[in-house]
């Protein structure tokens, strides 16, 4: 960031000269060069294609939840 330090932002050259310090840090620096991110390689879970074990309504939650506290 030094070679930045000096620039003028009122200069007509600013522009050209913030973007070639950048060029060059990154250049230096291989840590601030663009990466892209790797490929997806795992399978796709969206969690279709099987059927529902939900309860499908309120009195079969609550049946079942007496069940479990019963025994």
């Amino acid at each position: 960031m030094a070679s930045i330090k000096d620039l003028d932002p009122s200069d007509e050259g600013f522009a050209k000269a913030v973007q070639a310090a950048m060029k060059k840090a990154a250049e230096d620096n291989p840590k601030l060069k663009v990466q892209t991110a790797p490929k997806r390689t795992s399978s796709d879970f969206n969690g279709g294609g099987g059927t529902s074990s939900d309860p499908e309504d309120i009195d079969t939650i609550r049946a079942d939840r007496r069940k479990r506290r019963q025994g």
